[in-house]
């Protein structure tokens, strides 16, 4: 019982920032209805929500994982492509809008996750 307690607790911290973000990133796509934002939905989905969800992987991350570049870069496109993949299990999303948004949403994600991972690691570094 105590190894699985372990193995759990190591997946949360290595992954946690990440599901966390996915869940965001579907709760805010589930609560905006055609209606809310008839221009804007693209506009938040491609540009918006991988800004914030290239940003909250950070939050929970030590300080092994902000100086790792693969987590940098691969937490935030992880979580943007679980996001899309949960908007399409739910059936928000269409097969065609993860081929279309996949590429620049996980691209969007990385990039900022990369960026601020690098000013997060070097602020908790100078505290």
């Amino acid at each position: 019982m105590e190894k699985r307690t372990q193995i759990l607790r190591r997946l949360y911290a290595g992954y946690g920032g990440v599901l966390l973000a996915a869940l965001y990133g579907v709760t805010i796509r589930f609560s905006l209805t055609n209606d809310d934002l008839e221009g804007l939905d693209t506009l938040m989905v491609v540009v918006v929500l991988p800004i914030v969800i290239g940003c909250l992987p950070f939050l929970f991350a030590n300080a092994t994982q902000l100086m790792s570049r693969g987590y940098r870069a691969g937490g935030p496109a992880l979580a943007a492509y679980a996001f899309l993949v949960c908007g399409y299990w739910h059936g928000r999303e269409e097969i065609i809008d993860i081929v279309v948004f996949a590429i620049p949403m996980t691209f969007l994600a990385g990039i900022v996750g990369l960026i601020l991972g690098w000013a997060v690691g070097r602020l908790r570094s100078r505290c």
